[in-house]
């Protein structure tokens, strides 16, 4: 969905991945650099209305393929251990500041990215000046099979890339149908994941939920009120314990995937506001041009 992105690339991770990138360029004045970070099985294809509408309002965006994911390299479904996905995350932010030095930078996450902006956060890996964590996963609400609970601490051992069907049914993350049948046809989406994949994630977020006073960024926090994919309970109990530094805003009838509901618009718009406003005293204007009085 959404135009094409400005440029595409790609970035080495540690273990030599490659990472695919892409780009839009701010409308000046612009205000700070952004990195969008999507969830588990999505890819950043899927959300290009989102950078369209950042770039539009000011924002530099980088957004990127999680390792495993969409145009990445990587075994779908699966990760050696949940800290590689924020070794990933601090060189695309490293590479978004390249882009727009002197400026603040961002993260845009959803989902599972959230649980990965966290873990690079409370690891003191990097800091950033905001957050956006969308229908953060720090919990499942969705049931998995008894036996996939039962097997994954062993098989995370013995066959931890084992590919299984990842149980997530499109009509249980979005309430569109038109959405939901892009997706479905769509080869990029994932549907597999692995032992250790499974074990990694259930411990980064006991870990994540145990951390809320960690956390120091300024948070604008959209829940999804009908998520049948992640614990909505759980994110609004870290919010709480996190303090004054979230804004949290439940929004009643939307289904996890926010970006892609029939109120999408509405979602988008309330992220673009949080983050112009966060920022609106660092709008750099075009060369030549002064800065408008914000004061």
């Amino acid at each position: 969905m959404g135009p094409s992105p400005d440029a595409e690339e790609t970035l080495t991770a540690f273990d030599g991945l490659k990472l695919h990138v892409e780009t839009s360029d701010a409308t000046p004045p612009v205000r700070a650099a952004v990195v969008m970070v999507h969830g588990f099985s999505a890819h950043c294809g899927l959300f290009r209305h989102v950078p369209a509408a950042l770039a539009a309002a000011g924002f530099a965006v980088t957004a990127f393929d999680c390792r495993g994911h969409g145009r990445s390299e990587g075994r779908h479904g699966y990760v050696r251990r949940f800290s590689d996905y924020a070794d990933d995350l601090g060189r695309v932010i490293a590479r978004a500041r390249d882009r727009s030095p002197g400026l603040p930078l961002a993260v845009a996450a959803h989902s599972h990215g959230v649980a990965i902006t966290l873990d690079y956060l409370f690891r003191g890996v990097g800091t950033l000046d905001a957050l956006v964590a969308a229908a953060p996963y720090l919990d499942l609400k969705m049931k998995v099979p008894l036996y996939k609970r039962m097997i994954s601490p062993v098989m995370g051992v013995l066959w931890p890339t084992l590919a299984m069907s990842n149980e997530i049914g499109l009509d249980m993350t979005c309430s569109d149908p038109e959405a939901c049948a892009a997706m479905a046809a769509d080869p990029l989406i994932g549907r597999v994941a692995t032992p250790r994949w499974f074990n990694e994630v259930r411990a980064t977020q006991a870990r994540l939920r145990g951390s809320a006073t960690l956390l120091k960024v300024p948070t604008f926090m959209p829940v999804a009120g009908q998520d049948r994919l992640v614990d909505s309970a759980a994110a609004i109990a870290f919010a709480r314990a996190a303090g004054p530094i979230v804004d949290l805003k439940v929004y009643e009838k939307l289904f996890h995937e926010m970006y892609l509901e029939p109120d999408r618009d509405v979602v988008i718009a309330d992220v673009v506001d949080w983050l112009s406003r966060r920022f609106a005293a660092a709008a750099r204007a075009p060369a030549g041009r002064a800065l408008p009085d914000v004061s």
